[in-house]
C-alpha cells in the first residue's frame, strides 16, 4: 500500500471515529481522548524548539516530481556544457589550422580554387 493510500485511510478511519465519538457519554469520551492524546504523542516525539520538519502529509508527494524536474534540468544543462565545449574545442583546431596555413582564408572560400585543387589532385 502506497503511502498516499495509507492517509486517505487513516482520514477515513478519524472521520468514522469522529461521528461515532459524538455518541459517547462524558467518561468514555475522556478516556478516548486521554488515549488519543498518549496515541499522537507517541507518533510524533517531542522535538527541539528550531527541529526541521518536512511538509504536512498531503504535499509530501510533490517533493518526488520537483525533484525529478531538478534532476532533469541540471542533466540537459550539464549536456549543453558538455556539447558546446566539444563545438568550441573543434572550432579552435580549425582556427588554428587556417591561421597556421600558408593561403589566405579567402581561398578556401573561393569555389574556382577548390575547382582546381580538385584538378590539381587528379594530374
Amino acid at each position: 500500500m502506497s503511502p498516499y493510500e495509507e492517509v486517505r485511510r487513516a482520514r477515513r478511519l478519524a472521520a468514522c471515529l469522529t461521528c461515532a465519538a459524538r455518541r459517547v457519554d462524558g467518561a468514555a469520551a475522556d478516556r478516548l481522548c486521554a488515549a488519543r492524546q498518549r496515541a499522537l504523542a507517541a507518533q510524533c516525539p517531542a522535538r527541539g524548539r528550531f527541529a526541521l520538519r518536512w511538509p504536512a502529509t498531503s504535499a509530501t508527494p510533490l517533493w518526488k516530481p520537483l525533484c525529478a524536474a531538478a534532476a532533469v534540468l541540471l542533466l540537459s544543462m550539464a549536456g549543453d556544457y558538455w556539447g558546446s565545449a566539444a563545438r568550441v574545442g573543434e572550432q579552435r583546431d580549425v582556427d588554428f589550422a587556417l591561421l597556421s596555413d600558408d593561403l589566405p582564408i579567402d581561398a578556401y572560400l573561393d569555389t574556382e580554387f577548390k575547382a582546381w585543387l580538385e584538378h590539381a589532385s587528379r594530374s
